[in-house]
């Protein structure tokens, strides 16, 4: 496979990673101030970091995964490419502990 190809590969990924969704905080979840989760309908809780529970605040708002990343690189420079794959990643943890899913409204 030849290098520009590797490239659009990646590029094609990295776009089905970032369609614009709208994702759905699970009602039931408690965030206290300093970042400690308790989702009460599984007894599991969690520590998250500031910006995580920034993300989980975001969502709450109504924000799409397109906003957040553009509100997030704007708060801490971070570059677009770099806050996508975070992005990408945080949600999935958030899914994979059925705290978060996408919203089928959309």
């Amino acid at each position: 496979m030849c290098t520009i190809c590797i490239k659009q590969e990646f590029y094609t990924i990295l776009q089905a990673k970032t369609e614009i969704i709208l994702m759905k905080i699970n009602k039931n979840l408690a965030i206290s101030e300093n970042g400690f989760c308790l989702n009460p309908v599984t007894g599991e809780s969690f520590s998250i970091n500031p910006i995580g529970a920034e993300i989980i605040q975001l969502f709450k708002a109504g924000m799409t995964s397109e906003k957040v990343v553009k509100e997030l690189c704007t708060s801490y420079n971070i570059d677009e490419a770099t806050m996508e794959r975070d992005l990408y990643d945080f949600v999935n943890v958030l899914k994979h502990h059925q705290l978060i899913q996408a919203d089928e409204k959309n």
